[in-house]
């Protein structure tokens, strides 16, 4: 008994640290927008549906996480790594087939995304170039789950806590430097680009999760 308990605390503990991290995104993300212009209300408006709409499209593939999760615990559990290893390839496949799609539907997913939510004409607009920026990061963040799902099942979740650490300290310091900017002594070192830099942060931490993730 003293064993399993070992084992649980093992693989939950680093998975508690990594989603203590996640309210931290968000609340920098709030922090920024409402820093960038007089009208911050609209600016967090933007983000909060913009978030939303994500929320919305990626809870549908939960199961990239889940399911990979699972057939991978089962293999390992048999001692067959070549499962384990077809497994992560079917998962990361499909995660990049679904990802394609949704890059293809895009813009059909937020006209019909608006239809039902009913905001401001300046809030859509700032929720919309909120999506279409971020969505770029879909391939990196389906991957993701399934990568994440599949280092759980393999009884590895201190490279599932890396990845979700890496993607928020990302995510918190590309935002800052892309939508605030850095000067320094009158000179500028990166250039702010305004709310855009918010989901462009988000892009960027996206894929370099991957990268490690595939490391």
């Amino acid at each position: 008994m003293k064993q399993i308990n070992k084992d649980i605390l093992k693989l939950a503990i680093p998975s508690i640290l990594a989603n203590i991290t996640v309210p931290l995104v968000g609340m920098v993300d709030i922090a920024i927008a409402g820093h960038l212009d007089t009208n911050a209300a609209t600016m967090i408006g933007g983000i909060a549906i913009g978030s939303m709409l994500f929320d919305l499209l990626y809870w549908n593939f939960g199961f990239l996480r889940i399911g990979t999760g699972g057939l991978a615990a089962q293999a390992y559990g048999r001692g067959d790594r070549r499962e384990c290893a077809r497994i992560l390839t079917r998962a990361f496949g499909i995660s990049l087939a679904i990802a394609l799609v949704l890059l293809a539907v895009q813009w059909i997913f937020v006209k019909a995304a608006f239809l039902v939510v009913d905001c401001t004409p300046e809030v859509r607009s700032l929720a919309s170039q909120y999506f279409f920026i971020r969505i770029w990061a879909a391939p990196a963040t389906l991957s993701l789950m399934a990568f994440k799902g599949w280092f759980i099942g393999m009884q590895d979740s201190v490279s599932a806590m890396v990845c979700d650490v890496t993607v928020n300290g990302v995510n918190v310091v590309a935002s800052l430097l892309l939508a605030l900017g850095v000067t320094v002594k009158g000179t500028t070192l990166v250039p702010s680009i305004g709310f855009s830099g918010i989901a462009a942060g988000t892009v960027i931490a996206q894929w370099t999760g991957l990268t490690v993730a595939l490391v």
